[in-house]
């Protein structure tokens, strides 16, 4: 991760934000400033890939109910009431997938 100066007073980014065995990201640029701020850039945004699909959900409806239930259906009005009810509609929806 340096910046090097070249013959010209132009600006060289060498960049490998995932280490020596990730891509490695050159580019060249007139000005230091537009040096550092696409280096930071590369570094903050190559994690967060928002091109590619988020893998789908494979729980089943059953866990995310269960999940539900402790974080927030225990304290509700009627609380057991809904519970029973709401197995009920996933026992007769075959538990899916979600």
């Amino acid at each position: 991760m340096t910046i090097k100066t070249l013959d010209g007073g132009r600006y060289k980014v060498d960049v490998r934000p995932l280490g020596r065995d990730g891509r490695r990201i050159q580019k060249i640029f007139k000005k230091k400033a537009d040096a550092v701020a696409y280096e930071r850039y590369v570094l903050s945004n190559m994690h967060s890939k928002e091109w590619l699909e988020k893998p789908a959900d494979q729980r089943r409806l059953s866990e995310l109910m269960e999940l539900w239930w402790q974080l927030e259906g225990r304290s509700l009005k009627y609380a057991e009431k809904r519970k029973i009810a709401l197995l009920r509609i996933i026992r007769s929806m075959d538990d899916p997938r979600t």
